[in-house]
């Protein structure tokens, strides 16, 4: 576990050394559309990313500490004041133990995203098809 926290300390410092992207976002709402089998809804997480690399922690839809952390592409900005893109997170997964297949907790996660954005500030939301659909929002501010 303490590794984790050294990685988040490592991109704090990358924060303030580098000329790169760097975001910091709040998971505030999720939504399983599934709702018969009782998945937490408030799956609160906060990530962190410096140009393309990211790590993030949440409550997962099971109750469990979850990880993520690897690479986003994204598409270039559409739009100067108010701008758009879409993301693609794809890296390393740590915390669904049974619920996926894993080795060792450990999977791949691949998350599409669609960012929409005010200047420096951003509302990041997804749709998954995991559990019989998840919808997720995150607000991110850029630096």
């Amino acid at each position: 576990m303490k590794i984790y926290l050294y990685i988040f300390v490592i991109l704090f410092i990358c924060v303030g050394i580098s000329n790169a992207e760097t975001g910091i976002g709040y998971s505030f709402f999720t939504y399983h559309i599934n709702q018969k089998d009782h998945y937490n809804e408030n799956n609160h997480g906060i990530m962190i990313s410096v140009d393309n690399v990211f790590v993030s922690t949440f409550n997962n839809s099971h109750y469990n500490r979850s990880w993520f952390g690897g690479y986003s592409f994204r598409t270039k900005k559409k739009g100067y004041d108010f701008w758009f893109r879409m993301n693609l997170h794809v890296g390393a997964l740590y915390g669904y133990e049974d619920d996926m297949p894993n080795f060792e907790g450990w999977t791949v996660g691949v998350v599409p995203t669609v960012e929409f954005g005010l200047k420096k500030v951003a509302l990041e939301t997804m749709l998954s098809p995991a559990q019989g659909g998840v919808l997720a929002c995150m607000i991110k501010f850029y630096f």
